[in-house]
């Protein structure tokens, strides 16, 4: 379904992958509702911690966080990223989608591994607190980048000083600009630092929402 993502031509995808479609080693951290790890689209998909063993009720690599195989549950500090939302497995789509698999929708980087980081609720709501310490954690644990399909109008602390560590740590964070249409940029995406990403529609124009 290529031919239906306008957003793949206006970001001038097909030229950077005729120079790269990216590598294994590129983790991008995904701070959201969790991941679908059944999805089609996303299977191979996901970063595993190599130095943790699954499921043993242990914390092998000592870095605070037990069974964090495949990401972590920062809501209820457990290693289940399972998405209850959609809205997580939406956005690992289209980072992600395995590509030229004649199905579904094209990823943009479909070499990269997806470090899934569960810090929002069934409902897409959390607490600055949470998505603190998943930011903390993609950047001790390898992420190149980070992307927060979200936002708040209200700033927090705790949440610009875990992005201001982030970025000391030479990871590059996208977040969402809002879905209102206006022109103030919700936080974490009004940080100096983090690159805002907004919405245009097929003719290039800004989306309604």
């Amino acid at each position: 379904r290529f031919s239906e993502q306008t957003n793949l031509n206006q970001v001038k995808m097909p030229p950077a992958w005729d120079v790269t479609v990216g590598d294994s080693n590129q983790i991008v951290a995904i701070i959201d509702t969790g991941v679908n790890q059944d999805h089609e689209e996303l299977m191979y998909r996901l970063w595993t911690n190599s130095d943790e063993i699954p499921n043993n009720g242990r914390d092998d690599d000592n870095n605070g966080y037990i069974d964090d195989h495949t990401g972590y549950n920062f809501m209820n500090n457990t290693p289940d990223i399972t998405d209850q939302n959609g809205h997580g497995t939406g956005v690992a789509s289209i980072i992600a989608a395995n590509t030229d698999n004649g199905r579904g929708m094209a990823g943009i980087n479909w070499n990269s591994k997806l470090m899934v980081l569960k810090a929002l609720n069934s409902a897409g709501g959390g607490e600055y607190a949470v998505v603190a310490k998943a930011l903390r954690y993609a950047a001790d644990n390898g992420a190149q980048v980070i992307n927060m399909s979200f936002g708040t109008y209200f700033d927090s602390t705790e949440l610009s000083g875990a992005v201001d560590y982030a970025i000391n740590k030479g990871v590059v964070i996208v977040a969402a600009a809002g879905n209102n249409a206006q022109n103030q940029l919700l936080y974490p995406a009004s940080y100096a630092k983090v690159i805002s990403v907004g919405s245009v529609d097929s003719s290039g124009q800004r989306a309604s929402f």
